[in-house]
């Protein structure tokens, strides 16, 4: 039987073992993701060429691994080395989004999305809010089209966007999207739980918040580093598996 304080000691080899385990699977994502890009890039067997000779069929793809690249490369806290990547990925992809937007406007769209992430974790809110804006203005276009499709990446996007907002103290705007972003996610919660009740219930939170009186903006509060919502489902599964091997540890 152990004591108190063999039990501080088994606990607290357990929170290292688990923190360094998790640094090891970012580290592993940050290579994998580097890898990738390089390999598109043309560092690694022509990739270049061919995005050159056929940048429909290869540029999409480089643009999802900037994506990832920018999402590792964020976990880490190579912050700016984050941004870099994720405003490569936009740039990319503007191009086929203009010329077969039915195609290529939603990864448009994502690449938006998780640029404005990355700015808002350096404190550039003002540019993060348009960035964000840009993404929730081409989703509410594709889902007029398919809501079956495009709803859930909307509800994202809008509910990030009512973090921007607050943000800059534009309460009411916040409160406004918040809102929209909880219709469309009740529903999809209905359907999925395991996949939305989530997001529900941090926008049912921040909608509680945004109507507390005398609350100070977002921007003021101490805040936890905005995720892209994709990378945030990795880490998730992560942590569950480091919490299962802790609970079975002796």
């Amino acid at each position: 039987m152990t004591g108190p304080g063999g039990q501080g000691k088994t606990r607290l080899a357990r929170e290292v073992a688990f923190r360094l385990d998790a640094e090891d699977w970012a580290v592993g994502q940050l290579a994998q993701s580097e890898h990738l890009s390089a390999g598109h890039l043309g560092e690694s067997g022509g990739g270049a060429d061919l995005a050159a000779a056929r940048p429909e069929v290869f540029l999409p793809g480089f643009a999802v691994s900037l994506n990832n690249l920018s999402a590792d490369l964020a976990e880490l806290g190579r912050r700016e080395e984050a941004l870099a990547a994720s405003v490569r990925a936009v740039g990319i992809r503007e191009e086929p989004a203009a010329a077969r937007p039915e195609v290529f406007l939603s990864g448009r769209a994502v690449s938006l999305n998780n640029q404005s992430n990355r700015l808002a974790e350096l404190g550039r809110n003002k540019e993060a809010l348009v960035v964000i804006g840009r993404a929730v203005e081409i989703r509410e276009r594709l889902a007029t089209v398919h809501p079956g499709a495009f709803l859930p990446d909307l509800a994202t996007s809008l509910s990030n966007c009512a973090v921007r907002q607050d943000e800059m103290g534009r309460r009411e705007e916040a409160l406004t999207s918040v809102i929209r972003a909880i219709a469309m996610l009740k529903n999809l919660a209905a359907a999925r739980p395991a996949v939305f009740n989530r997001l529900l219930i941090e926008c049912i939170a921040h909608q509680g918040a945004l109507r507390s009186p005398g609350r100070p903006p977002r921007a003021a509060l101490p805040q936890p580093r905005p995720r892209d919502r994709a990378a945030g489902i990795l880490r998730m599964s992560h942590r569950r598996s480091g919490a299962e091997a802790a609970r079975q540890a002796p």
